[in-house]
């Protein structure tokens, strides 16, 4: 197996003119994991090379890094979870014939009392609107 890491820049912020913030992180499979360092980056007119200038740690700097990283790979995870959730109910839903208390609580390996137990429940309100709802 290959293991991806190192340290690198995430999180560039206030860019203008030339000039702008960013974290060092060390990651993992280019995913930020720690904070190491907060550099500001200056071009100078000369040769435009960057120069970098060591000041103290910027948390919008951090926070864009997570959140421009780890946000993006926890919103691809949700979507394609949520897709494969829908997939599971209408799958259900066509083999079963319908949402009925009885029928879903035999699918789900519960008892068949439970559907009558929790009659005044949160549960047994939910099971009934999507036993009478169509798709």
């Amino acid at each position: 197996m290959i293991l991806i890491y190192g340290t690198g820049t995430y999180g560039t912020i206030d860019a203008y003119n030339g000039q702008y913030a960013a974290t060092r992180f060390s990651h993992l499979y280019w995913m930020p994991l720690f904070p190491v360092s907060t550099t500001v980056w200056i071009q100078s007119d000369e040769d435009e090379r960057y120069r970098g200038h060591l000041t103290r740690w910027s948390w919008r700097s951090v926070l864009s890094a997570y959140l421009r990283t780890w946000g993006v790979a926890l919103g691809v995870i949700g979507l394609l979870s949520s897709l494969f959730f829908l997939l599971i109910y209408r799958m259900l839903r066509r083999r079963h014939g319908g949402w009925g208390r009885e029928r879903l609580c035999r699918s789900l390996g519960w008892r068949s009392g439970m559907a009558q137990r929790n009659n005044s429940g949160r549960l047994s309100r939910w099971l009934l609107a999507a036993s009478r709802a169509r798709v």
